[in-house]
């Protein structure tokens, strides 16, 4: 085991692989982000929280317009042809109000040092992505969450 690796981040680590099997396990995950999913948490000093590929929604807001897991009218995590989402729209019952949405890919990471966190960043200025940053740092016992999206 790595001698930066601290407990605290270790636990961090095996309960976040424990949440990710779980959720494979379960089909709660998006299947296009197994592999690199299962790959992140196989590395020493790095593990995954949230992933999603990016998605197309119809969301049924009410009147606050407050996003909570219920407002999913429907969900495509696939390109989505105009003609599905048409015939949803089509058969929505009226609630509130109904919002089409296009969410890019998403990947939280946690790492258990600034350099590894500077790393990340690299990789995604490198990869031409646009928004990326360290959403969450304990100085501490360090661990940096790196919160990803196109």
């Amino acid at each position: 085991m790595n001698e930066k690796i601290s407990p605290k981040f270790n636990m961090i680590k095996v309960n976040a692989a424990e949440a990710l099997n779980t959720a494979i396990r379960e089909k709660k995950i998006d299947p296009l982000m197994i592999g690199i999913c299962t790959w992140i948490s196989q590395t020493p000093e790095f593990f995954t929280t949230s992933t999603c590929s990016g998605r197309t929604t119809l969301m049924d807001l009410n009147s606050t317009e407050t996003k909570k897991e219920n407002v999913f009218y429907r969900k495509w995590h696939s390109t989505v042809k105009f003609s599905e989402v048409w015939e949803a729209i089509e058969k929505y019952e009226k609630k509130g109000n109904l919002w089409l949405r296009q969410d890019p890919f998403v990947y939280v990471v946690g790492t258990n040092s600034w350099e590894n966190a500077q790393r990340i960043i690299r990789a995604c200025q490198e990869a031409g992505v646009k928004r990326y940053g360290i959403h969450h740092a304990e100085k501490e016992d360090l661990h940096a969450n790196v919160v990803v999206e196109y």
